[in-house]
């Protein structure tokens, strides 16, 4: 999905059971960074991201996950037209009363999650800081369990080959 909005690149970041996972991303057009650091939290990661945004991009990186079933290629495209229109500005995704990921971070931003331990995300570092928003409310749908994983494979959200071997989340 990301690979449809033609980006000059794509780095998936990967932590935990990067074995598992990494077989999976065979065939794409993207670079695969390990995070070493993953038992920290998902703060290790944003460092992740921030390193390899601050190589890449002066204007910002789009930063998502894997856990949303319900995200469009449309909602990734809605992102980077309001980036276009306000270039100097974090644009997120707001569903509920939550605002977070898949979300164009300023470079700046990613700086500021240097300073997040543990299991922290942008969340953490949004308040205060000038940003836009596209709203998704389909968003609330995520995939942190593995009971939330076979609802989504009820509901015909994800398919059976992308339901891995289970993995204790």
């Amino acid at each position: 999905m990301l690979l449809e909005t033609t980006p000059r690149s794509v780095y998936v970041i990967l932590g935990a059971h990067q074995e598992q996972m990494r077989p999976e991303l065979e065939g794409l057009d993207v670079e695969v960074v390990l995070n070493d650091q993953w038992r920290v939290g998902l703060s290790s990661s944003l460092r992740v991201a921030r390193t390899v945004c601050r190589k890449l991009s002066r204007s910002g990186c789009l930063v998502t996950s894997v856990d949303q079933p319900l995200l469009q290629t449309a909602h990734l495209q809605a992102l980077l037209a309001m980036a276009k229109r306000w270039p100097n500005l974090d644009v997120l995704s707001a569903y509920g009363r939550f605002k977070g990921i898949p979300a164009l971070i300023r470079p700046e931003t990613l700086d500021l999650a240097t300073r997040l331990v543990g299991d922290h995300g942008l969340r953490a570092v949004l308040d205060g800081r000038p940003w836009r928003v596209v709203r998704n409310d389909d968003l609330l749908e995520d995939l942190d369990t593995p009971e939330q994983v076979e609802m989504a494979r009820i509901r015909g959200w994800i398919d059976e080959t992308q339901v891995m071997t289970r993995i204790d989340v």
